[in-house]
C-alpha cells in the first residue's frame, strides 16, 4: 500500500489518469462496497476524461469486478441471514457420521442400511460416475458410427442415420427414458417366460437382462503385477513402432502388436494366477440367482440402470453422430482427392487422413456433449436409478440438512465436470496442428 502511495505521489505515476485510477484503487481496497464502487467509477471517468487506454481498460474491469463483488455479497448475506433465521448451518457435516438408515437398491461397494449417511453418498456418487462413465464410451461409439453413416453414399444407411438423430435430438430425454424404461423393459416378459439367447448364457425379462461374467477370485492381487508389464510392455512397443516416423513417414509395424503384446502378457497371467471365475446367470426363485455375499451371478443389468444407461448413450449418440459429421466435413474436400490419388480406399482414408484431421474439430464441441451426459445422468431418480442425485434428495428429507447436502450436491458434480474437462483439454492439445 505505501508502495502504492509513493509512486500515485512519483513524478512517473502523477499524471490525472493514473492518479485518478490508483485513486479508484486505494477507495476498492479500503472502503465499503458503495464507496468502492464511487471511487472506481470516479477513476474510471477520469481516465476516460484524459483519453488513457490503458487506465480506461482496467478502471472499467474493476467497475465491472466491483458491480459483480456487490451483488455476491448481497445475494451470500441474505442467504446467511435466512440461513441462521431458520436455525440452520451450512458449515456442520457432522450429521454425515449418523446411520443412513435407508436401503440402496444397486451398490459397486458394500451397503447396508446401517452404514452412515456419508457411506450412502458415496455409493450415490459412484453409481454416478459408473453410469457417467460407460454412457460416455457407449455414446462415442454410437455417434461414430452415426455421424459416418450420415455422410454414407449408400442411401438407406444415410437416411435411416439421418432419422435417428432427427429423432433423438427431437424427443426430451426424459421422455425418452419413461419410454424405454416402462415402454420396453418392464414389458419384457415374467420370470416364467424369460427369452434365453444362446442357449441359457443370456436371460432377458422385467427383472433385468443377465449375462455371463467373471467374478475375481482371491488371486485376483497376484494377477496384478502381470497387469502392469503388459502395459508397460505395450508402451515399448508403441515407441518402437512410432520410432521410424521422422525418417520414413510411416510407422514400423501395424499398430495392432500395441494392445496384442499387452493381451499376451495378461492372458500369461491369466493361466498363471486364475484371477477370474466365469459364470453363467440362472433363475432362482423369484429373481436371478446370487452368491452367499448376495451379488448376483454373473452380470445382472437391472431395468433402471439399463434403461438410464440406453437413454443417455442413445440420446448423447445422435448429438455426437451431429459432431462427428461437422468435424468430418470440415476436412478439406482436396485431402479426399489427395489420399484417393494415392491408391487409399475409403476405408483407409477414413482412418489415416480424414479422422485424424477431423479430431481437431471433433473435440471442443464433444467435450460439452460429455459434460451434458454427465449431468444428465441426474435424470436417473426418474425410473429409479440410485444415482447421486436420488441418494441426496433421500438423505436431505431424512436428515433435514438441506443446504449441507445440495453443496455436496452441487461440489461433486462441479468435480466430476472439472475432471472431463482437464481429460478432454488434454486430449485436445495433444491432437492439435503443430505449428513451428
Amino acid at each position: 500500500m505505501l508502495l502504492l502511495q509513493a509512486y500515485v505521489l512519483s513524478p512517473v505515476g502523477n499524471s490525472v489518469a493514473t492518479n485518478g485510477f490508483l485513486v479508484s484503487i486505494f477507495n476498492f481496497l479500503l472502503a465499503p462496497q458503495v464507496a468502492q464502487l464511487v471511487g472506481i467509477s470516479a477513476g474510471a471517468f477520469v481516465a476516460y476524461r484524459t483519453k488513457d487506454v490503458r487506465a480506461i481498460s482496467v478502471a472499467g474491469q474493476l467497475v465491472v469486478l466491483a458491480v459483480v463483488l456487490a451483488i455476491l455479497g448481497w445475494l451470500g448475506g441474505n442467504a446467511a441471514y435466512g440461513i441462521e433465521s431458520r436455525g440452520l448451518s451450512a458449515t456442520d457435516f457432522t450429521f454425515l457420521r449418523n446411520t443412513a438408515s435407508f436401503d440402496i437398491s444397486e451398490h459397486l461397494i458394500p451397503y447396508d442400511r446401517t452404514y452412515t449417511y456419508g457411506r450412502a453418498f458415496l455409493v450415490g456418487a459412484l453409481n454416478t460416475l459408473f453410469v457417467s462413465v460407460l454412457g460416455i464410451f457407449f455414446a462415442t461409439i454410437v455417434g461414430l458410427f452415426v455421424g459416418i453413416a450420415r455422410l454414407s453414399s449408400n442411401w438407406l444407411m444415410s437416411t435411416l442415420a439421418r432419422a435417428f438423430v432427427e429423432l433423438m435430438r427431437n424427443v426430451p430425454l426424459l421422455v425418452l427414458l419413461f419410454f424405454i424404461y416402462a415402454g420396453v423393459l418392464l414389458q419384457l416378459p415374467q420370470r416364467e417366460n424369460t427369452i434365453r439367447v444362446l442357449g441359457n448364457r443370456i436371460l432377458l425379462n422385467n427383472r433385468g437382462v443377465a449375462v455371463p461374467w467373471f467374478k475375481p477370485t482371491e488371486t485376483f492381487s497376484a494377477w496384478v503385477p502381470y497387469l502392469v508389464v503388459g502395459l508397460i510392455l505395450a508402451g515399448i512397443i508403441w515407441y518402437f513402432r512410432n520410432r521410424t516416423y521422422p525418417t520414413t513417414g510411416r510407422p514400423a509395424f501395424s499398430w495392432w502388436f500395441v494392445p496384442l503384446g499387452f493381451v499376451v502378457v495378461a492372458g500369461v497371467g491369466v493361466f498363471i494366477t486364475h484371477p477370474l471365475l466365469y459364470q453363467e446367470p440362472f433363475i432362482k426363485g423369484f429373481n436371478y440367482a446370487k452368491d452367499e455375499n448376495q451379488k448376483y451371478i454373473g452380470m445382472v443389468m437391472t431395468p433402471e440402470f439399463f434403461g438410464v444407461l440406453s437413454g443417455l448413450v442413445l440420446y448423447t449418440g445422435a448429438y455426437i453422430g451431429e459432431v462427428v459429421r461437422a468435424g468430418i466435413q470440415a476436412v478439406s474436400k482436396g485431402q479426399r482427392e489427395a489420399a484417393t490419388a494415392l491408391g487409399l480406399s475409403q476405408s483407409q482414408s477414413l482412418q489415416l487422413i480424414i479422422l485424424p484431421q477431423a479430431l481437431q474439430v471433433i473435440i471442443p464441441p464433444l467435450t460439452n456433449q460429455y459434460l451434458n451426459l454427465a449431468k444428465n445422468s441426474s435424470l436417473a431418480i426418474a425410473v429409479g436409478y440410485a444415482d447421486l442425485f436420488a441418494v441426496a434428495n433421500t438423505t436431505f428429507n431424512q436428515s433435514g440438512q438441506s443446504v449441507q447436502v445440495i453443496l455436496m450436491l452441487m461440489a461433486t458434480y462441479l468435480s466430476l465436470s472439472l475432471t472431463i474437462s482437464v481429460i478432454m483439454n488434454f486430449i485436445n492439445s495433444r491432437v492439435k496442428i503443430k505449428e513451428r
